[in-house]
């Protein structure tokens, strides 16, 4: 079987990430860069929701053969997403609302799963909601940064 992932995050996230640069970010009280006004859109979704679902899919003769799409279904903007990990952290960052750089990033990207499939047949739910998610991360990168 194959599970499509959307935009994991969580502990142990490459630095160069959304969520990452903006947990750091706002821990600093430092600007948060939003190219393109943060107009574009992904399923953010907590690494736990990922293992559920690959757990559900390893554990059911049902998923074989299939592909399924795994996230939470629902649509998060970038701009969305760093007010919310602003808020979860109490920061003073300002959002830096920042020009695309390039032509072709001009028109939001946006993207989204249909996890209908994934419900259907494996009875997958998101065990984490992205405020919950982001919550733990933070919670992960406050005991586990460097002084």
């Amino acid at each position: 079987m194959i599970l499509r992932s959307w935009n994991l995050f969580g502990p142990h996230d490459q630095p160069t990430r959304a969520v990452p640069r903006f947990i750091k970010t706002c821990l600093a009280n430092e600007p948060i860069p939003l190219f393109n006004g943060g107009r574009d859109a992904d399923n953010f979704y907590h690494v736990n929701n990922y293992c559920e679902a690959a757990t559900l899919a390893l554990k059911n003769d049902k998923a074989v053969g299939e592909v399924f799409n795994v996230g939470t279904g629902q649509e998060t903007t970038v701009r969305q997403l760093a007010t919310m990990i602003k808020e979860i952290t109490g920061s003073s960052s300002k959002l830096q609302t920042l020009p695309p750089r390039t032509p072709l990033e001009a028109k939001p990207r946006r993207t989204n799963p249909s996890i209908a499939k994934i419900r259907r047949i494996l009875g997958y739910k998101p065990v984490l909601g992205l405020r919950e998610g982001l919550e733990q991360t933070l919670e992960w990168y406050e005991q586990n940064s460097q002084p």
